[in-house]
C-alpha cells in the first residue's frame, strides 16, 4: 500500500512537472495556473484537478487500476471523514519553474471559486495536505493538497477559480463523485 502511495505521488509529481499524460486527459479534469512575479515572470505552476477516477485513470497507466482504485477509495474515505460523503474534492499540485525554487510562496487560502455572482473564498478547514510534506507556503518542490469544492458551487456548470488576480475556468464536472 506505501508503495503504491509513494507510487502515485511520484507519477503526480512526474506529470504536473513534465506535463507527461496531460495531453490525452480530457480538459474537464484538469487546469492550469501560471503564477508570475511582480515583473510577470513565472513563478509558480498550478496544477488543478478533478480527484476523481476518471482522472487518475486518464493520467496513469492502465495496469495500474487495481493499485489506483485502493488509492482513489483510501483518499476518499480521508476526505469523507474531513468533510462529507458528496463532496467534490479538487487535487492541486503546485510547482515552481526552474531557477525559481524557494522564491515564491503558496497559499491555499488566497484560492476563490466564483460562480454567477457568487464567490467563495477558502480556508484551512476547505483544505488537506496530500501526498507532499507540505500545502502552504515557501515553494521549493512540489506543495500539493486537496481543497473541497463549496457545497453551494455547482460543479455541473463552469466555474471560475482565482488564485490572487489570475483566474482559470474549470468545469463543468460531469461525472459524479465516485467516478460514474
Amino acid at each position: 500500500m506505501k508503495r503504491t502511495i509513494c507510487l502515485i505521488a511520484v507519477l503526480l509529481l512526474i506529470s504536473i512537472t513534465a506535463a507527461a499524460g496531460w495531453n490525452d486527459m480530457p480538459e474537464h479534469l484538469y487546469t492550469k495556473i501560471t503564477l508570475r512575479d511582480w515583473q510577470g515572470t513565472p513563478e509558480v505552476l498550478v496544477t488543478i484537478a478533478d480527484w476523481s477516477l476518471p482522472f487518475l485513470e486518464a493520467l496513469l497507466d492502465d495496469s495500474d487500476l487495481e493499485d489506483i482504485r485502493v488509492v482513489f477509495d483510501m483518499t476518499e474515505l480521508v476526505c469523507t471523514n474531513k468533510w462529507s460523503a458528496d463532496s467534490r474534492i479538487l487535487y492541486i499540485g503546485v510547482v515552481p519553474f526552474d531557477g525559481k525554487e524557494g522564491e515564491a510562496y503558496f497559499w491555499p487560502t488566497s484560492i476563490v471559486f466564483t460562480q454567477d455572482h457568487y464567490a467563495w473564498e477558502v480556508d484551512y478547514d476547505d483544505c488537506m495536505i496530500g501526498f507532499s510534506d507540505n500545502f502552504s507556503g515557501r515553494v521549493y518542490g512540489l506543495l500539493d493538497g486537496f481543497i473541497c469544492l463549496p457545497e453551494k458551487l455547482d460543479w455541473n456548470r463552469e466555474f471560475a477559480i482565482w488564485y490572487d488576480d489570475t483566474k482559470t475556468t474549470f468545469g463543468p464536472l460531469l461525472i459524479g463523485v465516485d467516478g460514474k
